[in-house]
């Protein structure tokens, strides 16, 4: 059978099974199955019509509609006709349904029938003989052999072992430590080598999936089993498990079978929505308001839906007096109502009208500015009353309710959709994020996703694409670790666990500073946020869009056009002992309050301990004598000016006592607020300070060494850094190699790689990985217990092979695009820097005998190519 099937979601069930043939000899069929192969959601529900002596039974959390009873071709032709198909999930996308005669479920990645035996006590010997005595229409069983993860996801996912610990037919009973199939089609085939510690290397071209610390032949454990929850982890054991997984399929002399049939399900929400508009517009301030979305569309399939609400947003580079309007309407139009928040820069729209007459509105926004500062402002347009994060496509709201307890905030949140979106609450995982959740959803005290529920002190994320990542570790004192590539905005003195405080209260307005607060009810709670994207099974509809608005200031007012160091710079250890601003035009040098060469008006700052700039542009002190820092940030004395007037160039000497810079991030703030002026009085950006940010880091002398003596066991000491776990994996397919990712600090100006066994290194001070930049990571070319390393054949990576980072639930797919080979002292190459993302591999290569270390370093630099 075959088929394809539209439905809307929460609609009336459809019909799925019309199509079906299903005859035989006569003789009577134990049984039937039909479930969600791929696409399945949680809401997802299959039903079948009642028949005497035909039992169903439908597992809502896997998707499988069970069929218990006897009968002929005929009667489950009749049975099977009458399946229906419904959706509660508020989830778009394609569902495979899979139809198949008999008690055991068909798996489409491999053509083979699996099904679980439950067996309470049953040793691996006792399990394999019954396994291998069981017959599936003509095929023999045998426990199956794991050979992907979609076979181990199918297997945990859907044959309803629930908690159970599940023989399969692996072993290294034969030689331990190499791991085998040793049943099946793959019988005596080795997948697997090696025991923990320090870990089991896969095979190229095979599979495993074993528990942490797993194998690790505890008590002579010599065969292995799956569990039934724990997304399909693996053990080895000796004693007893809770029954078998039985396959059939791919044996020498198995009958051909046609017991099978799929069909299709498209789930559609009703109706769907696209929004599309884009464009780059150029606006002086002052002047006249400008169109910027005439050419926007906003449909419906089918045409003619009904829109709530819609928003527009100054998102990147928002400043006060920036403006969005609709021109040549007024408020209310056609049933939908608008209003401009002008200290966030959000225009909101709400109102149940057509989608046409939501196009019309959102095609009349204008743009304009009394600000003179000059930078590319990003709007960004979208259907719905949640607001649109333009640097991850994810949606926030804010939803009141007055002190909820964490638990049912994460509850409510969990519940809601948003246009193809499930809800969960918000992760902040950077600086913009936090300042646009802080200034643009609006509301106060709020629940988020964070917590250290689980171990005291532990800061992961429990919610959205980042659950169960941890980002910080520690409470004050002396303070919380943030993890490399990780954020945190806690309050001073945050998180102290005060009375057993586990999750985390986000203070919405000002600069979203983060409180650590028990997840009981509390009076001081006053709702949630909500983000929408991100998650696997999520099918959202495009309901969003941006453009660009440079604007320029007017030529009344001055403006900053150049800084050394540059804005974003990082600069190799001493780092500067001047910085200089230029201006864009000539500005008073007097000496005198409003001058550029006047101490007034210039003021850099480093963090303290809490690692964030708590003096911000809007700060009063930056246009102060005093200069007196907020927060913990320490303030670096700019000892004398000078002004060229020709250039129109300010000069700043750092002080001889603060030289030279330490290591870390440093931001200049210069004067426009009370103000340096030029000759004709008119204040820097309008009235507006400036900041110029940059960052100094050791200058790396060396490539790490990766390798080890190839003919010798050597002798470590004990662990001088400590390395950042993560939960990212590297992956080479053409190599067959798979590992973990940690975090390397850098170590004065290299970096120390000796204890990272098996895992792969990130090279801390380079791009985190998947980030934007050069990410540099490297595994040892040979082991110090004398085996082969992850990296030993990196050298024979091409043009175009592929290098994989698992995270978050997602794989970055990077391809190669050169392998070159350098000295250990030649740094170029590996830490030149890019601005999109690129992963640089590095390990050693060319062991010489004579001096004890190796010749060169192998450099291979991949580019980013897709995101699946």
């Amino acid at each position: 059978m075959s088929g394809s099937y539209s439905y809307p979601n929460g609609g009336t069930a459809v019909t799925i099974g019309t199509g079906l043939t299903a005859t035989n000899d006569g003789a009577g069929i134990s049984g039937a199955t039909v479930y969600i192969s791929s696409g399945f959601q949680p809401g997802d529900t299959l039903s079948v019509s009642a028949f005497p002596g035909i039992t169903p039974s439908y597992n809502a959390a896997t998707g499988v509609l069970t069929l218990s009873g006897v009968a002929n071709g005929a009667g489950w032709q009749t049975v099977l006709r009458t399946v229906t198909f419904s959706s509660t999930s508020g989830m778009t996308g394609a569902r495979s349904i899979e139809f198949s005669l008999g008690t055991a479920l068909p798996y489409p990645g491999t053509g083979h029938f699996y099904e679980y035996v439950p067996s309470v006590n049953i040793t691996w010997t006792a399990a394999n003989a019954a396994a291998s005595s069981r017959n599936y229409f003509g095929r023999t069983g045998y426990l199956a052999t794991i050979t992907s993860g979609g076979e181990d996801a199918f297997i945990y996912g859907k044959l309803g072992g629930g908690t159970d610990w599940m023989w399969i037919g692996s072993s290294d009973a034969a030689t331990e430590g190499v791991w085998q199939w040793v049943t099946g089609p793959e019988s005596g085939s080795t997948f697997c080598i090696g025991n923990n510690p320090p870990g089991c290397i896969v095979q190229p071209d095979w599979y495993a999936n074993w528990s942490a610390g797993e194998p690790n032949n505890m008590g002579i454990e010599d065969y292995g089993l799956i569990y039934g929850n724990l997304n399909g982890y693996w053990n080895d054991y000796w004693s007893t498990a809770s029954g078998y997984v039985v396959e059939y399929g791919g044996m020498p002399g198995d009958t051909p079978l046609d017991t099978t049939g799929t069909v299709t399900v498209n789930v559609s929400l009703s109706p769907e929505f696209d929004l599309d508009v884009s464009g780059a517009y150029n606006y002086t301030s002052a002047d006249p308001a400008i169109a910027i979305s005439a050419a926007l569309t906003a449909t419906s399939n089918p045409a003619g839906g009904n829109m709530d609400g819609a928003t527009v947003l100054v998102g990147t580079n928002f400043n006060i007096g920036d403006t969005l309007a609709v021109s040549g309407y007024a408020s209310p139009w056609n049933g939908i109502s608008w209003s401009y928040n002008s200290t966030t820069g959000v225009l909101s729209f709400t109102g149940t009208s057509s989608i046409n007459n939501y196009q019309t509105l959102l095609r009349a926004v204008t743009f304009s500015s009394a600000t003179s500062v000059t930078s590319t402002r990003t709007v960004d347009f979208s259907l719905g009353t949640s607001l649109p994060y333009g640097p991850t496509g994810h949606f926030f709201e804010y939803v009141s309710s007055a002190g909820v307890t964490w638990a049912a905030a994460n509850a409510a949140a969990s519940a809601r959709t948003y246009y193809g979106r499930t809800g969960y609450l918000a992760t902040i995982n950077s600086a913009g994020e936090n300042a646009f959740a802080a200034s643009k959803v609006g509301g106060s005290a709020a629940r988020i996703g964070g917590s250290d529920a689980a171990t005291e002190g532990t800061w992961q994320w429990d919610t959205g694409p980042e659950a169960g990542t941890t980002f910080c570790i520690g409470n004050n004192p002396p303070g919380c670790v943030v993890q490399p590539g990780w954020y945190t905005n806690w309050n001073t003195g945050e998180p102290n666990d005060a009375s057993g405080e586990d999750y985390i209260q986000f203070i919405i307005g000002g600069a979203g500073i983060w409180n650590d607060l028990s997840g009981a009810s509390n009076p001081t709670v006053n709702g949630y946020v909500v983000e929408y994207g991100g998650l696997a099974g999520d099918f959202p509809q495009d309901i969003s869009g941006s453009v660009t608005v440079n604007v320029t200031g007017d030529a009344a007012f001055p403006i900053v056009t150049l800084s050394v160091p540059a804005d974003g710079a990082v600069l190799n250890y001493p780092g500067p002992t001047q910085l200089t601003v230029t201006f864009s035009e000539n500005m008073l040098g007097d000496g005198s309050q409003h001058s550029a060469n006047s101490l007034w008006n210039y003021m850099l700052v480093r963090p303290g301990p809490n690692g964030i700039f708590d003096t911000t542009v809007t700060s009063v002190s930056i246009c102060d004598s005093d200069h007196v820092a907020e927060g913990d940030d320490e303030r670096i004395e700019i000892a004398s000016i000078t002004y060229d007037a020709i250039t129109y160039t300010a000069t700043l000497n750092i002080a001889a006592a603060e030289l030279p810079l330490a290591n870390g991030q440093y931001r200049l703030y210069v004067c426009g607020a009370a103000s340096i002026w030029d000759l004709s009085g008119n204040p820097l950006n309008g009235g507006a300070n400036s900041a110029v940010n940059f960052t100094v880091s050791p200058a790396p002398s060396a490539l790490p060494a990766t390798g080890f003596a190839p003919d010798r066991v050597t002798a470590l000491p004990p662990q001088a850094e400590s390395y950042a776990a993560s939960d990212l994996r590297l992956e080479i397919p053409r190599l067959g190699v798979s590992m973990d990712i940690v975090g390397v600090p850098q170590s004065g100006n290299t970096w120390d790689v000796s204890w990272l066994g098996r895992n792969a290194g990130w090279l801390q001070g380079t791009a985190f990985p998947t980030w934007s930049g050069n990410s540099v990571i490297t595994a040892h070319v040979w082991n110090a217990d004398n085996s082969a390393g992850p990296f030993v054949y990196l050298n024979t990576l091409w043009y175009g092979d592929r290098i994989i980072v698992h995270a978050w639930g997602q794989q970055y797919v990077y391809e190669v695009r050169s392998v070159t080979q350098v000295r250990p002292d030649s740094t170029v190459a590996a830490f030149q820097h890019k601005d999109t993302p690129w992963l640089t591999l590095t390990t050693c290569r060319s062991w010489n005998a004579d001096t004890g270390t190796y010749r060169y370093r192998v450099i291979v630099q991949a580019a980013l190519v897709s995101i699946k």
